[in-house]
């Protein structure tokens, strides 16, 4: 809004000086909010007041800190716990003190109906002396998590970049067990390393018995190797109800995970993404000679694996045994400028649900050398996105 309107508004003698104030509107239209995301500096009982006839059931918190933004936070939860889904915080200090605060801000006194859906803490301090703290004088939080009807609504928990170790898996598990309807869970951007994969297997394992295995699971970025990803997968195969979605992006694998992972591939999963494992040609060719002859992905991401040539020919092995199939990122493979034709002769057999290969970041593809690409549309979009002209021969450098 240009400030000549504002300056209208505001100076206009003809408009009450009411009308101006962000309250004022809001006794008109904050019925009808649902989401609202707060900066630290608006975490204050005045604006707590301004919400209290509000229904909100998502609240965003940012860089809540000091304890009076922790007070305000605690305010407006108490004062929406009734109607609140889904809770996150990004940027904030979350030490014991403060989650017992917000334990207590969510229970309501004589209620034990707990709606929350959907819990994140991304980019946050949680873990120092965290599970020790915890154990010894977090009264409310230690007691809802004891409380089987606290957690059981929670279907989906974000834990992104919080800087969790290996050792805070351990307790991270113990939470995880009370939270018997959780489908989504992501802990990406944290240092776990393998042993913090392994607390989580016996979690998977009872969510298994209980009939309601986790349908999306996050574990980008968390220094893993190909003994812990094995591991994990050995043990997600064989669920009858498989993963919907699997992230295991920007951990260093190197091949020889590609034998467990192509394993994986026949348990139905619907969407992976294995972006910059380090499988390169020998994985590919793994891959591609032990596929399963029906694979029921509809979207998988294989970039910046550097795997050339051995990229290409997945890719039409896949095309033609995932009938499933919509989308494929191939981006920054090395792929060569012959691959584009391995990868056409397969879309000239069948093209089915698919509507995007993407492989930008080729720098040796061309349309301009290969226009057969531009024959391939879905819904009069091509298929297949390749760079217009070659560029630098330089391989993919993966390093920051």
């Amino acid at each position: 809004m240009s400030d000549k309107i504002m300056s209208s508004v505001y100076l206009s003698e003809n408009i009450a000086q009411q009308y101006s104030r962000l309250s004022y509107h809001w006794t008109i239209l904050g019925s009808y909010a649902r989401c609202l995301r707060f900066q630290n500096v608006l975490c204050t009982a005045e604006v707590c007041d301004m919400l209290q006839h509000s229904r909100l059931e998502t609240l965003v918190f940012v860089r809540v800190i000091s304890e009076l933004e922790v007070n305000g936070v605690c305010l407006l939860l108490s004062c929406h716990a009734k109607t609140l889904l889904s809770l996150e915080f990004i940027h904030c200090q979350l030490y014991p003190a403060v989650m017992d605060k917000v334990c207590t801000s969510l229970r309501q006194p004589g209620s034990q109906n707990y709606k929350i859906q959907s819990f994140s803490i991304k980019s946050s301090r949680i873990d120092e002396s965290w599970r020790s703290t915890v154990d010894r004088s977090s009264t409310s939080f230690s007691s809802a998590l004891k409380s089987n009807t606290s957690l059981n609504s929670l279907t989906v928990l974000n834990l992104r970049g919080n800087n969790l170790q290996e050792g805070d898996m351990e307790y991270i598990c113990n939470i995880l067990a009370k939270m018997s309807n959780l489908r989504s869970l992501d802990i990406s951007d944290n240092p776990i390393t393998d042993e913090g994969i392994r607390y989580l297997i016996p979690f998977f394992e009872l969510a298994l018995q209980r009939g309601n295995p986790i349908r999306k699971l996050r574990a980008e970025n968390c220094d893993l190797s190909s003994i812990g990803v094995t591991k994990l997968l050995e043990c997600l195969t064989p669920i009858d109800k498989p993963l919907d979605m699997l992230s295991i992006a920007d951990n260093h694998l190197g091949s020889s995970v590609a034998a467990t992972l192509v394993k994986f591939l026949g348990s139905h999963v619907r969407e992976l993404n294995v972006e910059d494992i380090g499988l390169g040609p020998l994985g590919f060719q793994i891959l591609e000679k032990a596929l399963p002859r029906k694979v029921n992905l509809s979207h998988i991401n294989i970039s910046k694996n550097r795997g050339g040539m051995g990229t290409a020919h997945f890719i039409s092995r896949l095309i033609l045994q995932a009938s499933n199939l919509v989308s494929v990122d191939a981006g920054s493979n090395l792929l060569p400028p012959e691959s584009l034709e391995v990868i056409c002769n397969a879309l000239k057999q069948t093209t089915c649900n698919l509507t995007r290969i993407d492989l930008m970041g080729n720098l040796q593809l061309s349309s301009a050398i290969f226009p057969a690409v531009f024959e391939f549309k879905k819904r009069g979009k091509p298929i297949l996105l390749v760079p217009s002209q070659q560029g630098s021969c330089a391989p993919y450098d993966a390093d920051p």
